[in-house]
């Protein structure tokens, strides 16, 4: 696990362009997150089904990605997206 996990407060956050290819596990715990951008990185295979912790997610952008699989039920939970 890496320290972004700590950042409960945080509520943008944009790591577009990065060539990221994979998410840490503690990633999942930005709960405070209104807005997320992974767009145009290297993320690949499917979906976390812990999307359903974005709680207060208002904008998601996963785009220009390589992910694959069904859409996790869990973000159906993400009502204010």
């Amino acid at each position: 696990d890496t320290t972004i996990g700590k950042l409960i407060k945080l509520d943008t956050l944009d790591l577009s362009n990065n060539r990221i290819t994979a998410l840490s596990s503690d990633f999942w715990s930005l709960g405070s997150l209104k807005k997320l951008n992974l767009s145009h990185n290297q993320i690949t295979g499917s979906l976390s089904s812990n999307m359903g912790n974005f709680g207060r997610l208002q904008s998601l952008d996963l785009s220009f990605n390589n992910l694959s699989g069904s859409i996790p039920e869990a973000i159906s939970s993400l009502s204010s997206l």
